[in-house]
């Protein structure tokens, strides 16, 4: 497992083995907000760093790569803008508008950043972007008071909350919703093994509420098999239904798809076409 200590606008990061010893660890610029695993066992953490001038506090996004062997490198996000009173009046509470999820497939990942016009309200952009192409656009706007944002199973849609009256499923190619929960998604979970979301003290599988737990932050285990929810200084861990595990994608098909997936972010592949050369291949 993982952990990040904030020291000043700097983080440390380290890699722990089951019994608590540490791996490897390393320093880095701006203060860590989230961290990810990807499928190859790199560490992916996103760092936000405040630098204040005169005219305003300039906001820097970096996305840091742990491979396993301790070596880091740097990705650039987003550079940025927000007025002073921003950053006053949200202090601490500020780094909970920079959130990012990576695809279960480790080539795309999805990240929010603030907007703060001079004159327009402020809101949170939501970029998707392809880690190897590099290709970013922004898919949706989202409320201050937005909650989480996850990627589903299938690798195409996302679970975004608004933090007020809905959580969603999102399909950010086509820009539309595919299905809805009439509730504010402020504690919001996502299962990556099987079709189950926790959503403010509430069990969905398959698209349905199966049964009602403690409301708190909560995630499940990489193999689904347990949600852990934290409540105060109490954390509780819920066995749940062992899922069906989907077949693994042989590995000459999954470096098509992955391929198929990059042309497709570069637009030089249409939705169309990555649909149907997809099913043909997964067939």
């Amino acid at each position: 497992f993982a952990a990040a200590f904030q020291d000043g606008q700097r983080s440390r990061l380290v890699v722990y083995d089951v019994n608590g010893q540490e791996l490897r660890s390393a320093t880095v610029e701006g203060r860590a907000t989230q961290l990810r695993w990807t499928p190859e066992g790199e560490l992916l953490v996103l760092t936000i760093r405040l630098k204040v001038f005169s005219f305003g506090v300039n906001q820097r996004a970096l996305l840091f790569h742990l491979d396993p062997q301790g070596d880091v490198t740097e990705q650039p996000l987003f550079d940025g803008t927000l007025k002073l009173k921003t950053v006053t009046d949200y202090g601490e509470d500020l780094y909970r508008f920079f959130r990012f999820d990576l695809a279960p497939l480790g080539d795309e990942i999805v990240y929010t950043r603030l907007s703060d016009p001079p004159v327009i309200s402020k809101s949170i952009k939501l970029i998707h972007q392809h880690l190897d192409a590099g290709v970013a656009r922004q898919v949706y706007d989202l409320p201050l008071e937005a909650g989480g944002i996850f990627w589903s199973a299938d690798n195409e849609t996302l679970w975004l909350s608004n933090g007020s009256s809905g959580t969603f499923l999102y399909n950010l190619w086509l820009d539309r919703v595919e299905e809805e929960r009439p509730l504010a998604g402020r504690h919001l979970a996502v299962s990556r093994s099987a079709d189950m979301q926790y959503v403010d003290g509430r069990l969905y599988q398959d698209g349905a509420l199966i049964t009602q737990l403690r409301d708190g932050r909560a995630r499940f285990s990489a193999d689904g098999r347990v949600l852990l929810i934290a409540d105060g200084e109490q954390l509780y861990l819920y066995p749940l239904p062992v899922a069906e595990s989907p077949q693994p994608i042989a590995a000459d098909k999954l470096e098509r798809l992955l391929q198929l997936r990059e042309l497709r972010s570069k637009k030089l592949l249409s939705l169309e076409e990555y649909q149907q050369t997809k099913e043909s291949l997964l067939r």
